[in-house]
């Protein structure tokens, strides 16, 4: 029964998305409207990436690129990103999805370093526009520009390690959409080989060149800077991306051989001490 309600959800989702390409007017919604509406779609049930409704999705996005009504909001809305664009009869998806992202990552310094976590739901909206976006470029027979517009995760990314006044929701942020662009890239056909796909093999070359400072920065923070009650849902992503990290990029010879000779035992050894810590304290006071 469970599999069955499974796979009535993502027939009603494939159902829903479809009737919505035939009957939207795009002149009357906006690209913040069309991304919002995606995000109640789900990856693991219905729009991933290497579909058949992931490539229509593809397809009705180009053919109405530059026909979606603009809208007054905040920064990085599709107004104030047509003013930015040449294509003056409408927004273009990267210069919105490029603006987007920059909007994400701007946290003010004053921010709270002791909050919980951002909501993970718009770092998964700015993933999947990253990627149709790439997919777009490749419909249109042109290289994708991932490395452009991916330039403010990157630099944050690079950043994680060396720089210890970086605003924790910065962190945050950049790491949530790490997780997601390690977990979504992949292509869900049996008919593409995975080095067939420009996309995913760009995308993991670019995330290998910072995943020493990323793994690094995981290493301090999990190595006693948690102590928070919010941390521990903080702590559960650090853990996380250090999986998909490990999972995407197992079989690059020296990332396998450094994490197992140096990192996993430093992270052990860290762990096994402050373990130890409490009842040290506890011995102390006694």
């Amino acid at each position: 029964m469970i599999t069955h309600q499974v796979l009535l959800r993502g027939a009603s989702q494939c159902f829903l998305l479809r009737a919505a390409l035939c009957l939207t007017d795009v002149s009357a919604v906006s690209l913040d409207e069309i991304f919002g509406f995606l995000l109640h779609f789900r990856a693991d049930e219905s729009l991933c990436r290497g579909t058949a409704l992931w490539k229509e999705l593809c397809n009705w996005l180009q053919a109405n690129e530059g026909c979606f009504r603009l809208t007054n909001g905040d920064p990085g809305s599709s107004e104030e990103l047509h003013a930015e664009t040449s294509n003056r009869d409408g927004a273009s998806i990267f210069s919105y999805v490029q603006q987007r992202l920059k909007t994400f990552l701007t946290v003010p310094a004053s921010s709270d370093q002791t909050g919980s976590l951002p909501d993970p739901s718009e770092a998964e909206l700015l993933v999947r526009t990253v990627l149709l976006t790439a997919d777009l470029q490749l419909n249109r027979s042109e290289e994708p520009r991932l490395e452009l517009l991916l330039q403010p995760l990157l630099d944050v990314l690079q950043r994680l390690s060396t720089n210890v006044y970086l605003v924790l929701q910065k962190t945050d942020k950049s790491l949530q959409l790490l997780l997601r662009l390690l977990q979504l890239h992949r292509r869900r056909s049996d008919t593409e080989k995975e080095n067939e796909d420009v996309v995913a093999v760009t995308l993991k070359t670019l995330m290998l060149s910072v995943v020493e400072s990323v793994q690094e920065f995981l290493l301090r923070r999990l190595s006693g800077e948690l102590r928070e009650l919010c941390d521990v849902e903080r702590s559960d992503l650090y853990l996380s991306v250090l999986r998909e990290l490990v999972l995407t990029y197992s079989t690059v010879s020296w990332y396998g051989s450094n994490l197992q000779q140096n990192y996993i035992p430093k992270l052990t050894a860290n762990c096994l001490r402050i373990l130890g810590e409490p009842s040290e304290q506890v011995q102390h006071s006694a």
